[in-house]
């Protein structure tokens, strides 16, 4: 309240207020999170990363069985997963960085079960891989950036191709989970989405080739179900031949 002068009696007013600005000194300032595009498709594919690396893990724990399970792909995997979170640091890209360190604890921790139950691991493809990395990181320096792009974004190679592999050359793939596959479709799908807005390169190549990977594992997948149609009823022939004739349902 502000007393203001007149040429009469002493009268008191009250002044006009101003707007109070949410930046003014002093003033509560609103809390807001501002997240583009490219943000949400790192969210995302961080969250997915977290889900595909998880299942494996589970299943072990539970069963204590490393039926089927190759020790050599998750040692690709870890050396994988440590050279996105390098390549991401080495960018600035955030996304990056954490999706692959998300993957790393599960990874490792199936390691370390497999290898309590007695599972063997042989390091000469995981040796291998790194050495390659190496090669590729020492190439996008002498010759250009987009070597290490291509290598980094190819390593999910080392896990579809041997896994697509196998499944088209078995006459059983029961024993492969659809639902891993079907989260790598959209993880890539996310992943290859946030390296066109975002402008990383490796995400694009592993957005593509994860995705071709998964869609030809769940194609053996499709291909075997269908394989599994019921027989048709059949009955003997009244002319006493022999053959056969469905009945019809």
């Amino acid at each position: 309240m502000l007393a203001t002068a007149s040429r009469g009696p002493c009268h008191v007013h009250d002044a006009p207020r101003s707007p109070v600005r949410p930046d003014a000194p002093g003033s509560p300032v609103p809390f807001r999170i501002s997240l583009s595009t490219a943000d949400l498709l790192g969210l995302l594919s961080t969250l997915l990363a977290l889900w595909f690396s998880l299942p494996q893990l589970v299943r072990l724990a539970r069963t204590r069985s490393t039926a089927g399970v190759s020790l050599g792909s998750l040692a690709n995997s870890l050396v994988s997963l440590t050279a996105w979170a390098l390549y991401g640091a080495a960018h600035g890209y955030v996304w990056v960085v954490a999706g692959s360190l998300v993957g790393v604890p599960a990874t490792v921790a199936t390691l370390v079960l497999a290898r309590r139950d007695g599972a063997r691991l042989r390091l000469l493809a995981p040796a291998s891989w790194a050495g390659l990395l190496v090669v590729a990181a020492a190439a996008s320096v002498l010759v250009t950036p987009a070597v290490l792009d291509v290598a980094i974004g190819s390593s999910v190679l080392w896990l579809v191709v041997p896994a697509a592999w196998y499944a088209w050359r078995s006459s059983d793939v029961s024993g492969i989970a659809p639902q891993t596959w079907l989260v790598l479709a959209v993880e890539a799908s996310v992943f290859g989405a946030y390296g066109w807005v975002a402008g990383v390169g490796a995400d694009r190549v592993y957005g593509v080739v994860a995705l071709a990977g998964s869609a030809v594992v769940l194609a053996r997948l499709a291909v075997a179900r269908g394989d599994r149609r019921p027989m048709a009823e059949v009955r003997p022939l009244p002319d006493g031949t022999g053959e056969l004739e469905p009945v019809a349902a």
